[in-house]
């Protein structure tokens, strides 16, 4: 890849046949860190029918880190047969390692579910600090009311760009609990994708669907309720006096003199 590779090469797109080994994909991310360090899109699908040999053999920081090199990236999408074996701080790393991402999708519709690993809030909240262009965001989540920060429901940051949530085969548990949260975290969300093309081991376009609609025809109402809130905060903000007002400075000859 070294010696042929066209040198302003920025997007790249790759379909596997099978479910390829953590092994095999760290060597290939690596491989395109290497040569094409200024990598604007990134797409690799590894989504079979047939499961992986070794079902302990899963994605996780270690696999993903050598794509993180390529700090201009825009869009990276990564999928694979089992669900990712991310913590909320290898999101964070992720995530303050990409700091032009737009769009971000990672395994939110994996074949199997045999593995409980799902992101929740935590991980949610850090995207929102450290990445402030992302627009499309798809995890494996796992939502529950009892995980929300218990410090503060109305979290410090929020997406600001934020318009499509993919949550695939994501599971939520109390969902107007959960939509109160997001009204705060994505305002400016507008559309959930659930699902996916991919049908395996018991998966049906159903799955959780029934939870996810019911945040999605909430949400816009509480998010607008929200933008009140904040509209009304501004209007009350006191105003600064005619005379705290900065008054202009004169210039003199010593001031020009100065320059």
């Amino acid at each position: 890849m070294h010696a042929n590779h066209p040198p302003a090469l920025l997007r790249i797109r790759i379909g596997s046949q099978k479910a390829e080994s953590p092994a095999h994909l760290t060597q290939l991310l690596d491989a395109i860190a290497a040569s094409y360090p200024r990598l604007d899109q990134l797409h690799i699908s590894c989504l079979t029918s047939a499961a992986p040999t070794d079902p302990k053999e899963v994605v996780d920081i270690h696999t993903i880190r050598p794509i993180l090199k390529c700090v201009m990236l825009r869009s990276l999408e990564l999928a694979h047969y089992y669900p990712f074996h991310l913590l909320y701080i290898d999101v964070e790393e992720i995530a303050t390692s990409l700091p032009h991402i737009e769009a971000l999708i990672l395994n939110c519709s994996p074949a199997s579910k045999a593995s409980r690993d799902k992101l929740s809030f935590p991980a949610l909240v850090s995207l929102a600090a450290n990445c402030p262009k992302i627009k499309h965001l798809g995890l494996y989540l796992g939502l529950l009311k009892e995980d929300i920060p218990a410090s503060d429901q109305n979290p410090q940051v929020r997406f600001n760009n934020l318009h499509t949530l993919c949550t695939g085969y994501s599971s939520v548990s109390n969902p107007r609990s959960v939509t109160f949260f997001l009204s705060f975290l994505c305002p400016w969300l507008t559309d959930f994708i659930q699902g996916d093309s991919w049908m395996g081991e018991g998966r049906t376009a159903k799955d959780g669907a029934k939870e996810w609609d019911e945040i999605e025809s909430l949400l816009p109402f509480l998010a607008s309720v929200r933008a009140h809130e904040r509209a009304s905060v501004l209007r009350n903000l006191p105003q600064p006096s005619t005379s705290q007002q900065a008054k202009p400075k004169c210039i003199t000859s010593d001031d020009l003199r100065r320059y």
